[in-house]
This record gives structure tokens, sequence and C-alpha cells, in this order.
């Protein structure tokens, strides 16, 4: 019946008067017991409307407080200041996790979600996870990983070790838990993100733990010139085997690209180029080329959240469950995400490149839009328009930014003046089993 209720005429009708047609009721007692049996019912008034439903209207004690708490936790109506409105399947979600998992520590959610799986993994039972570098993938690998639920790295020999659950791409050589699938993989999900930021991203997190240190700590926060430089050569060596402002150089990859990196145009490429290699690391290359194994697409930006809620699939534009939904949905309500991967410190600016690019050389910056264009395309991203209009020159100007310092300091220079052992970037690997430390690619450079 509650499945079936029509919550449209919940705000047509007197509560009052519909509390007074039921006799032998003692109203006071039926809503103190109705916000202890639903805790989603908060006030007097919610609890009023609920009992004034049509759907409840004949009901009697307990039997009558099962059905409002049935409703409201299925996300049908909910009351609000006497108020009809629909319930967002976040608020109802979050409040029923908090009742039953919140009070947990990790062992005892780790505990129950490994014995209601009952030996599901990843590809057997469970959905698998395609990993695009910088779109929030260490941070799905932790929050499952710590539940003793393997994706991505976490199937690895230095993890765990259990098989990668489909076949990659011999086309990329990039490492196991990045690399393509080489076709599509049923019941499979990955995260995409803006271009410019998911580039950005990985500009900062790839000088810090990179050979040469010193570039990121030379560094400004903020806006500055040198930042701008230093990230515009990155951007041009990082897309250079694939383009440059003199053309395509990898034709194999440009065969991609004009087929839209749709699955059947990759296969048609890897018969006219059989056995060749795209030499793009896995950081680098697009998004759309993961994204046709899917089988669901979440949009960073819309889909990320702590809570529950709704977004949309950004290549159909179909609803779906966010990813903190999905995940509990369909691996273990025991999971979270609220644990922050690749933290920067609060108290230091972080140096601003996302204002770089529309200062770019127009030429890096068109090339580096074609490689792209059926990620922007493709999820509903915008390019941005170039300042300059000189092929060859940079636009790039400190007193057009008032989050530019004068003072020249670097973060070398503000890692000193940092409480001993402080980090800047405290960037961490996933974590792949409850209470283990961060795998893989933690680095200490504190003071």
């Amino acid at each position: 019946r509650a499945a079936r209720v029509d919550a449209a005429s919940l705000g047509e009708i007197d509560a009052n008067a519909r509390i007074a047609m039921l006799d032998d009721v003692d109203v006071d007692a039926q809503r103190a017991s109705a916000r202890e049996a639903a805790p989603l019912l908060r006030t007097d008034e919610d609890a009023t409307r609920v009992l004034a439903h049509p759907a409840t209207r004949s009901s009697r004690a307990v039997t009558l407080w099962t059905l409002a708490s049935a409703l409201v936790g299925a996300g049908l109506f909910a009351c609000v200041d006497g108020t009809r409105r629909e319930v967002k399947h976040r608020a109802a979600l979050g409040e029923a996790w908090e009742t039953e998992w919140g009070a947990l520590d990790l062992g005892e959610r780790a505990a129950r979600a490994t014995a209601a799986l009952q030996g599901k993994t990843e590809g057997h039972g469970l959905p698998v996870f395609l990993h695009i570098p910088k779109a929030g993938g260490t941070t799905i690998e932790t929050a499952l990983g710590v539940l003793g639920i393997d994706v991505g790295y976490c199937h690895l020999p230095e993890a765990r070790g259990t098989p990668t659950p489909y076949e990659t791409s011999p086309t990329f050589e990039n490492e196991a838990w990045h690399r393509p699938p080489a076709a599509f993989v049923p019941d499979s999900w990955a995260i995409v993100r803006n271009p410019y930021r998911r580039f950005a991203s990985d500009f900062l997190w790839a000088k810090y733990l990179g050979s040469e240190p010193g570039q990121f700590w030379g560094l400004n926060p903020g806006y500055s010139e040198r930042n701008c430089e230093a990230f515009q050569s990155y951007v041009k060596d990082m897309i250079s085997p694939a383009a440059s402002p003199d053309g395509w150089m990898d034709d194999k990859f440009k065969c991609y690209n004009d087929a839209k990196f749709t699955l059947q145009g990759i296969a048609d490429c890897e018969t006219k180029y059989p056995g060749f290699k795209i030499h793009l690391g896995s950081h680098v290359l697009p998004q759309r080329i993961m994204t046709a194994s899917a089988e669901r697409v979440f949009k960073f930006e819309e889909c990320f959240d702590s809570a529950p809620g709704k977004c949309k699939d950004p290549r159909n534009m179909i609803e779906q469950d966010n990813i903190i939904a999905f995940m509990r949905n369909r691996y273990t309500p025991a999971v979270t995400i609220e644990e922050k991967i690749n933290e920067w410190n609060a108290d230091v600016e972080k140096p601003d490149v996302m204002s770089c690019w529309a200062e770019f050389d127009p030429a890096i910056l068109r090339v580096y839009d074609a490689v792209y264009t059926h990620d922007f395309a493709g999820f509903g991203y915008n390019k941005i328009s170039p300042k300059g209009t000189t092929d060859g020159t940079s636009v790039f100007d400190n007193s057009a930014h008032t989050n530019h310092h004068a003072d020249g300091k670097t973060l070398e220079q503000l890692r000193s003046e940092l409480p001993e052992n402080t980090p800047i970037l405290d960037v961490q690997g996933p974590k792949c089993d409850a209470g283990a430390p961060a795998l893989g690619r933690s680095n200490d450079r504190a003071r």
C-alpha cells in the first residue's frame, strides 16, 4: 500500500479535522509514539500530517505509525511545518543510515559488510569500478577497500592481489588499475571530471610526487605568472605524444578520436592499426576511452557527495542514484566517502592554475581542446575561450589577478613557517583493508 500512496492530497486536507474523525485516539500519545517509532517525523506537525493522510485515516496505534514510518522512509512524502513536499532521497537514506550504521566503528561495519556479501566480489555479484585518474577514484578504492571490497588498485599483489575482473586493452601500457578494458564491461561504472580541473589537479599531484620535487616547492600560492608558465609547459609536454600545434602525432590515437571513442570505432581502429601502441600516460588519456566500456557514468561535480541523492549520467541525462547511494545499494550499506584523500593544508593557499587556462598560448589551448574534445562534448563541459589572439604568445599577467601575492613567497618558504612535520599536501594511496595504512603513494615531505 505504501508504494502506491498518492501524496498529492496531503496538502489539501485539514489535518486536525481528519484527526477528529478518528474517535478514541489519544492524539498526543500517538504523536509521541510516532516520533519514537519513526525518527524521521521530527515535530508534532509532521506526525499530525501523516496521521491525516488518507492512507492512515482508518489505522490505529502501532499499525498507523509503522505505515507512517514506511511512507516517509520510502521517500514518498515528508511533512515540514505543515507543508507537503517530496522527500529528497538523500535526506531519507541519510537519516536511516545514521540510525543503523552511524554508531558503529569501521571494524564493526567491515565485519557486517563482509558477512552480508557472502563471497561476492567485483565482477561476481558486485559492480566493476573503472578508475579514471584524478576523478575521485582513490577515494572510491579506499571507501570500499577498508570494508574488504577490492576495486582498482586494491587488486594488485601489494594490496590483496585478487584478479581484475576484466581483460585490459593491449593498446595501452599504463598501470593495470588505470588501463582501459578491451571491451564493454557489464555492470561497470566510472567517474568523469571537468577536463581542465582534472589536468590542473594532476599537475600539482605530479609535481609533488615527481623526480624533481623542487618544481613543486618553487610554485607560489595563489596566481602567479611563474605557476602558469610551469603549468603550460607541463600541459604541452604531456599531450605531445598525441598532438602538437603542428598536427596529430599518433595515427592510432587520431583514429580513436575521429571515431569519437565509441566501442565500434575503437574496434575498427584496432583492425586498422593492429599491434600499435598509444603512448599516452594514464592520467592523460581522454576519459571517453574508459567510459566507452562503462555501463554507468557519474559526473564528479554533481554526483560526489557524502549523503545519498540523485544525479544524471552525463552521456544520456538519465537520472540515477548518486555515487554514495549507488555504492550503498550495490556494494554494502556500510560504505561512506567522508575520508579525504590528497588533502591540501587549509592554512596554505593553493596555487591557482585554473586561471591560467584562458591565458595560455592559443595554439597550445587549441591542441588541448582537440585532444579532449569528446570529453567536453560527451560529458557536458564547456571549453574556455583564450584571451590571447596570437599563436605562440601567452598572456599571463600578475596584475590582472587579485590572488597574486607581490611578496613572491614560494611553497618552500611557506613550508618553513609551518609547525614541525606539518605537510602542505598530504598525498596518500588507497587503503585496501580495514585499519590498514594507505598504500603505495604516500610521500612525507613535511618540514
